[in-house]
């Protein structure tokens, strides 16, 4: 049964061979090209950076190879620690980032998790020179949420922001608005357009001989899938993770690629959660 999706995170779905994403990731294995950005914009920031995650689910595996993959760039991790789902008092935590020193703070984890740290550190007054969460919070959940809290936050992502003039966004966000009138655009949204048009040419490429083993074969040869230049190439019949992505930043409730134009890319790294 062919499988195509917007993403794969686990070694099982991974191993799974009928089983392809849009958004090609070998787990454990991501670029660097991200955190040689942040060293760029602020090198001294980078060399006292905390790694703090949610403590459920794939946070830990993430954030772990989040952490490798900065270290391989040069950056000084101080701290890498779990927060517990149950755990409501952040205080604690932003006192250790701040008696440690720490300039460059990332989370990986849900968005409540995110802004609740957030509203930690503002009460003690505590703002690193960077901070930074994942694919997961480029959306309007976060500035809802985390207000004036979570302004400068940074992200990598995949793919031009929804802000900018890319034409193959502005198509995605058009057609979400004529299904869903009034829905926000999601980076997760944007990779199930790309899925679903990617599945679309394979079916209408392939005609007559459309088969669930023929649409298995034929998805085995897309090596640089972009969705006609929607987000970054992808490896989606080699499995392999993406090389380049774009930094945006969430500035007075909006995010905006600070990245420049076009990507950044990187090397990839094989973490200490690879296989």
């Amino acid at each position: 049964m062919p499988d195509l999706r917007v993403s794969i995170l686990t070694n099982e779905r991974y191993d799974c061979a009928t089983c392809f994403a849009a958004q090609a990731l070998e787990p454990g294995v991501i670029t660097d090209a991200a955190y040689q950005f942040y060293a760029e914009q602020d090198k001294q920031a980078t060399q006292s950076a905390a790694f703090l995650y949610l403590n459920l689910g794939g946070s830990p595996a993430l954030a772990r190879s989040f952490a490798d993959a900065a270290e391989s760039a040069g950056f000084g991790v101080k701290i890498y620690k779990g927060i517990e789902s149950s755990e409501f008092n952040y205080a604690p935590f932003v006192q250790e980032l701040k008696d440690e020193g720490i300039t460059f703070v990332s989370f990986t984890g849900a968005t409540q998790q995110a802004v609740r740290l957030a509203d930690a550190m503002a009460q003690q007054g505590y703002k690193p020179d960077q901070f930074v969460v994942t694919q997961t919070q480029y959306g309007p959940e976060l500035a809802a949420q985390g207000g004036a809290n979570v302004d400068g936050a940074l992200a990598p992502v995949p793919h031009p922001a929804f802000t900018g003039d890319n034409q193959q966004v502005a198509l995605y966000t058009q057609w979400l608005q004529r299904v869903k009138p009034g829905a926000s655009p999601t980076t997760f949204g944007l990779f199930a357009w790309s899925a679903t048009r990617l599945f679309v040419e394979q079916a209408v490429a392939l005609g007559g001989t459309l088969t669930r083993e023929s649409l298995v074969e034929s998805l085995r040869g897309v090596q640089k899938w972009t969705a006609g230049g929607l987000h970054s190439e992808m490896n989606v019949g080699g499995k392999q993770s993406f090389t380049c992505s774009t930094v945006v930043q969430l500035q007075r409730g909006e995010w905006r690629q600070i990245s420049g134009d076009g990507y950044d890319c990187g090397k990839l790294v094989r973490t200490s959660v690879a296989r």
